[in-house]
C-alpha cells in the first residue's frame, strides 16, 4: 500500500515535530482508527507517537487546505503544545509576507546570501529537501 511506503520514506518521530491529519468529513479518522488498531511494523512509529498526530477538518484534499488548517486557530492552539508551533508561526508570517510584500522573498543561496549581506534576513526558512542535499555533499 502507498500510505504505509510513505511513512516508512518520510516520518522520522526524530526530526518530525508534529504530524497534522486532515481531511474533509472522517477520512483521517478512519485513517488513525486503522493506523492505530493494525499490527504492522510500518505503523510502529506513529502508534508509539500518537501524542504528536493532530487530527484536523480540512474543506478539501488538495494542498491550498494546508494554509486554511494552519489559520484555523483551534489547531494552532493545540500545535502550541508541540514543539512545531513555533515553526507554523513563522510559516504564517512568511505566507502573510508573501502576499502583502512579494518582493520581500527570496527563494535561492545566491539571493540569500545577498540579503543576508545587507542584514536583511528576519526569519530563514530552509526545506528539507535543501538541508538533504548539502547533507549528501
Amino acid at each position: 500500500m502507498q500510505l504505509e511506503m510513505l511513512i516508512v520514506r518520510h516520518l522520522d518521530f526524530n526530526v518530525v515535530k508534529c504530524v497534522l491529519v486532515a481531511s474533509p468529513g472522517f477520512v483521517k479518522d478512519k485513517l488513525m482508527e486503522y493506523v492505530l488498531s493494525t499490527e504492522r511494523p510500518e505503523f510502529r512509529a506513529i502508534q508509539e507517537n500518537k501524542s504528536m498526530v493532530v487530527l484536523c477538518h480540512a474543506s478539501s484534499g488538495h494542498k491550498h487546505a494546508v494554509s486554511e488548517i494552519l489559520s484555523d486557530p483551534n489547531i494552532t492552539s493545540r500545535l502550541s503544545d508541540t514543539k512545531a508551533a513555533g515553526e507554523v508561526k513563522a510559516l504564517s508570517d512568511f505566507y502573510t509576507m508573501l502576499k502583502n510584500e512579494p518582493a520581500r522573498a527570496f527563494y535561492g543561496p545566491m539571493q540569500c546570501l545577498a540579503a543576508n549581506e545587507q542584514e536583511a534576513i528576519d526569519t530563514l526558512l530552509v526545506t528539507d529537501s535543501f538541508v538533504q542535499i548539502y547533507r549528501s555533499e
